[in-house]
């Protein structure tokens, strides 16, 4: 009984969750979190199958462009959320009062942790980005062996693979005998979803990066602190 309580136990812990996010007045968004922008626009977004635990999420605030092609966005607001595991979490954010709230409901019907968030509130105004850039390292290839062309298509095998172990298969496979930069692992990083799997895939490519002088600014892409130490760590310990 103890044994099948403690599977049972680690097995929810585990459990992905699902994030609703919308503004108050219902105005188009997009969102990123951790280091990837999810592309999809509009009043409300779903993010399924998130990892439990603490996730960098930022809302933009989303204009199409006259002709509906594509648009730009500005950042309106950033903070650590905290999801529980098997949860769906919504988030709610007015533009104007620059208030938050966070309602939390358990996919098995049952009571458990609720999300918070920590972080900014009062919104931000500085940071805008083109809804139709392919990717954002699109100008970014003059330093390494991989093309554009080489990125887009790496991308796409990954995004095919459900899981992270399947994603980072692909990328250490396709990439075992390439050189590459550090920016392009920002990317790569991007495309990956657990913080776990980011950690050692960083710690993996470093041996074939053209620039390891600028490998030590992805400790970015880590939100959680003990990942940002595990990651200057590995590289202080390189020659």
């Amino acid at each position: 009984m103890l044994l099948l309580a403690s599977v049972s136990g680690f097995s929810k812990s585990h459990t992905p969750s699902i994030l609703k996010v919308r503004l108050a007045d219902n105005a188009p968004i997009t969102v990123a979190i951790d280091s990837r922008h999810y592309r999809k626009a509009g009043a409300s977004l779903t993010i399924g199958d998130l990892p439990p635990g603490k996730h960098y999420l930022r809302i933009y605030r989303f204009y199409a462009y006259r002709d509906g092609d594509a648009g730009k966005a500005r950042l309106i607001y950033g903070a650590n959320i905290k999801v529980p595991a098997g949860s769906i979490v919504t988030l709610v954010y007015d533009m104007g009062a620059h208030t938050i709230s966070l309602g939390t409901e358990y996919l098995d019907g049952n009571t458990g942790e609720e999300a918070y968030a920590e972080g900014n509130n009062g919104g931000f105004n500085d940071d805008t980005y083109k809804e139709n850039r392919k990717s954002h390292t699109d100008d970014i290839y003059s330093n390494g062996r991989l093309s554009k062309s080489d990125m887009n298509d790496l991308e796409s095998k990954v995004e095919a693979k459900p899981g992270d172990l399947d994603k980072a298969k692909v990328l250490k496979t396709i990439l075992e005998t390439r050189t590459y930069n550090t920016a392009q692992v920002r990317s790569m990083l991007g495309w990956l979803n657990f913080e776990d799997t980011k950690l050692d895939f960083a710690k993996w490519a470093y041996k074939n990066v053209s620039d390891k002088s600028n490998y030590r600014d992805l400790q970015s892409e880590f939100s959680q602190q003990e990942s940002k130490d595990q990651f200057n760590a590995f590289i202080g310990s390189q020659k």
